[in-house]
């Protein structure tokens, strides 16, 4: 017997699991912490990733603080440690205030914001993202601690706006190319 007479449609198998093969790993390319649909608009936090950390200094009361802080992906440098997300120093001690693989994205047309938990001595944050579509770079705002250990600051750039189609579209084209093929 001759293998064409035992699988007379092997060629179509094979196209059928290529293309399948292709269409998983496009959806877990898309399957970022950092790439968030909300109906027809994606929402693609990962342009805010930098391979050097964003630093920025605020004050409250009399302190002086320093935060380093670099988005879905974890610190490339600071005291904080290996998985830390946000890091906070001041004199001659510093926090993480949250890690990146706590790290929980929720993004709307109502808000989007990024959600840090399991820093040092119960401390979490959360960063709020505003679309600015005329931001030409990042500016970054301690807005409070409320409550207690729970740091809040606003982001506006235009990376945080949405970028249109939804990234379930080409998932669509791959099943309907994968019909086609097949018929």
């Amino acid at each position: 017997w001759q293998m064409a007479e035992l699988f007379p449609h092997l060629d179509r198998m094979i196209k059928s699991v290529i293309l399948l093969l292709a269409f998983f790993a496009l959806a877990s390319a898309n399957s970022s912490k950092c790439v968030v649909a909300d109906g027809s608009k994606t929402y693609n936090f990962n342009q805010l990733e930098r391979s050097t950390d964003y630093t920025f200094q605020y004050r409250a009361g009399t302190t002086e603080y320093t935060v380093q802080i670099n988005f879905c992906k974890a610190l490339s440098s600071g005291v904080c440690g290996n998985n830390s997300a946000i890091c906070q120093s001041w004199t001659g001690a510093h926090a993480s205030l949250g890690n990146f693989a706590s790290l929980d994205v929720t993004a709307s047309s109502k808000g989007s914001y990024m959600d840090f938990t399991n820093g040092d001595g119960g401390r979490k944050s959360t960063v709020d993202l505003i679309c600015d579509p005329s931001s030409t770079g990042l500016n970054f705002t301690f807005v409070n601690e409320n409550p207690v250990l729970t740091y809040n600051f606003a982001v506006r750039s235009a990376y945080a706006c949405p970028s249109g189609v939804a990234a379930v579209a080409p998932m669509f084209a791959l099943i309907f190319l994968a019909l086609f093929l097949q018929f």
